[in-house]
This record gives C-alpha cells, sequence and structure tokens, in this order.
C-alpha cells in the first residue's frame, strides 16, 4: 500500500512549532546516559521518555521528548533549539561513535482520530509507544485520546491547520507538560519545570551535567519555584520569558510564562508559568506588570508536593 494511502488513517496534523532530531551509532546509549536527566535503559521502542540536558547550573538547555525505533534514538524538541541543542550534543561526541543528524524530511505529527485502527494495535498507556508500519506512534498525556507519530513527511498526507497545532498545545498545557524555547532556555532548573514529576530526571542513575544542583535541591529540599497552570484575559498570546510579579509582596522575585495558547472557546490566555511558591494564593499577580492573572493549579493531573504542603501549613495557620 502506499504510504501516502497509509497514513490517510492516522489523520496526521503538523505540529509547527515540533522538529526532530537523530541520534544513532554504537555508543549512543551510553552517551545519553552520561548527558541528560534521565534514565535511557528505560527508553525502548515499546516506551519513550520525556528528559532534558541542563547547563552545569542546573538550568534546563532542552527539554524534549525520546523516542526509539530500529536502534536509533528521536529527540523531539522544540524547533527554536534544534540549531542550539545539536551544536551542544557535538560538543559531548569526542571518540564516541555517535552521529546526530537533522532531517528535514522527518517530522513529529499530532493525531486525534483514529477511525480505521483498531485500538488493540495502540498504544493505551501514557508516552507507550508502538511501530505501525513506518509510524511510530507515542501514546501523549493527557484527558483526550490523542498520539504523536514520528513519520517520514515526504511520504506523508499531513494536514496543515493553525486551530490543530493551538489543540495540541492546550492539550500539554492541560496535561502538564513543558517546552522551553529560545526565550526561557538556560533560565530554569529542572523542578521549577516540574521535570522530575513527569518522569524526566532519574535519581538512581549516575552523573550528568547539572545533576549536583538538582540532586542537592531534591534530597535536602529548598525547592522554591514550581510550574502551575493559569489564565489571563490577554487576547494575545503571552510570549514564553514574559514575568510575572506580585506587588504585594516585597522583594523583586519574578515567575515567568513558560508556553501559552490562546483558547478561542473563552478568549482567553492559558498558560503554563514557572513561579516562587509563595507567589500561591497571592490574589494580585501581574503579567508584564498590566495584565490580572488568575491562578488555575487543579487542573494539573499530578500532584505538586511543596504546593500541598504550602496548602496544608495555611490551611492549619486558618
Amino acid at each position: 500500500m502506499n504510504s501516502k494511502l497509509k497514513s490517510n488513517y492516522f489523520n496526521l496534523f503538523a505540529l509547527s512549532e515540533i522538529s526532530v532530531i537523530e541520534v544513532s551509532g554504537d555508543d549512543s546509549a551510553s552517551f545519553f546516559q552520561r548527558l541528560l536527566t534521565s534514565d535511557i535503559s528505560e527508553v525502548s521502542p515499546n516506551q519513550s521518555q520525556f528528559s532534558a540536558i541542563l547547563n552545569p547550573k542546573g538550568r534546563v538547555i532542552a527539554n524534549f521528548l525520546l523516542t526509539m525505533r530500529n536502534n536509533r534514538f528521536y529527540i523531539v524538541v522544540a524547533k527554536e533549539l534544534v540549531d542550539s541543542l545539536v551544536k551542544r550534543l557535538r560538543l559531548y561526541i569526542l571518540r564516541s561513535k555517535v552521529n546526530i543528524d537533522v532531517e528535514p524530511s522527518l517530522g513529529f505529527f499530532g493525531c486525534r482520530q483514529l477511525p480505521e485502527i483498531n485500538e488493540s494495535e495502540l498504544p493505551n498507556s501514557a508516552l507507550e509507544t508502538q511501530t505501525i508500519d513506518e509510524f511510530t506512534v507515542v501514546k501523549m498525556p493527557g484527558v483526550d485520546m490523542r498520539f504523536g507519530v514520528l513519520a517520514d513527511s515526504s511520504h506523508t498526507e499531513v494536514v496543515d491547520r493553525p486551530p490543530d497545532s493551538d489543540y495540541w498545545q492546550l492539550q500539554d498545557i492541560n496535561a502538564g507538560i513543558p517546552w522551553l524555547n529560545q526565550h526561557t532556555s538556560e533560565h530554569l532548573i529542572a523542578q521549577a519545570i516540574n521535570l522530575d514529576l513527569i518522569g524526566g530526571v532519574s535519581w538512581t542513575k549516575g552523573c550528568y551535567p547539572g545533576q549536583e544542583i538538582v540532586a542537592r535541591l531534591h534530597y535536602r529540599g529548598g525547592i522554591n519555584r514550581r510550574m502551575v497552570g493559569a489564565l489571563s484575559s490577554a487576547e494575545s498570546k503571552p510570549v514564553p520569558g514574559t514575568d510575572i510579579s506580585c506587588p504585594d509582596l516585597p522583594g523583586n522575585q519574578t515567575g515567568t510564562v513558560v508556553n501559552s495558547v490562546v483558547d478561542t472557546d473563552y478568549n482567553q490566555a492559558s498558560m503554563l508559568i514557572s513561579i516562587p511558591i509563595k507567589f500561591i494564593g497571592q490574589e494580585n499577580l501581574l503579567l508584564s506588570d498590566t495584565h490580572p492573572l488568575e491562578l488555575k493549579i487543579e487542573h494539573l493531573p499530578y500532584s505538586i508536593p511543596e504546593l500541598e504542603k504550602a496548602s496544608s501549613s495555611g490551611k492549619q495557620a486558618e
């Protein structure tokens, strides 16, 4: 069967802000294991994983989805970070047998309708992965049934509709899945974007750049910033990296927008924001010092220990 005909049953749509990096070679697994925050031994053709690479200060250079097929790894990452990430990874190759390539024809596409596929053939738990013909299908986290599909775009029929891309971003926001870009790269530590809460950090593997900082916060405490969901009446999409302030609190601490999308159904901006924990419970939060911001933290599908502790302390004080 022609590949384009096969792709029809996936109803694929373009994700314009996402690109793919291919990493292959005999040493690729060990190469990743000493560089990334996650345990690469848990990645397989049937299981994908969130991961990241940090700078020595523990700040996230790029976070991404890592998947695998045909003994090759594929990094699904924000398009804006592809060039800088490839450059950074190549610095560490040295004598390792590792090849890092960006294939323009290779893409990661969204999919939410599979009318001609038997459900038993599909992955059904978060990040479970299945290769069907030449399509690698990843079950993405979230309330809606949706899949990410790794495929050769030159042989794939893809619809490019902005509403589909906005839908995908909104689902990631609702699922608490961050995607750093050029505005937020190297500004936030792993815990500040909840990377440890979505399976993107291993506490049992060996060392990697920035590991000492991240591990110290985990074992000794001191995490003072977390990522939560937020809504704003701003009609335009807030740019990632935009400051969030709290005039009612002393000091100059600020939060930052991580991801955002305008929800046209409600005419509001939905966001993931990384903020100091002490901002929680404050009513007067401002986006860019002008737009009132309404916090919404209940939609994240995972618990945030520091916020639960802060909430519990607040109730006891009452």
